[in-house]
């Protein structure tokens, strides 16, 4: 992706979306090659558990507090970068290891070795 094309996203935001984007270079999430960005292996990896995190809140917001699907998505974008590593297998154990989440999006699946 090109920087220029992140900026247009957010245009009154430039020094703090620099900054991320040291940030994620430092961190390995991202490479950064003159004015492109492009997701690592590890970012990639840590962008899949995001994901997996979000959907699996979607769908306990859904299945055990009766949320309709269409008011889910805040309160799980919220909570994605809080869930544990043990409230991810709580979740998952309670929801009887889901493979979709409320809008029948696949769940990620963490790779096993």
């Amino acid at each position: 992706m090109l920087i220029e094309e992140i900026y247009e996203l957010y245009p009154f935001q430039k020094a703090e979306t620099d900054k991320s984007i040291r940030d994620l270079n430092k961190i390995g999430f991202i490479s950064k090659n003159q004015s492109f960005i492009n997701l690592t292996e590890k970012g990639i990896s840590e962008a899949m558990r995001i994901v997996r995190l979000h959907r699996l809140w979607e769908l306990y917001l859904n299945e055990s507090m009766n949320i309709a699907p269409d008011h889910v998505h805040d309160s799980a974008e919220q909570l994605e970068h809080l869930i544990t590593p043990e409230l991810e297998t709580l979740l998952e154990k309670r929801l009887n290891y889901p493979i979709l989440d409320p809008h029948r999006e696949p769940i990620p699946r963490p790779d096993k070795p």
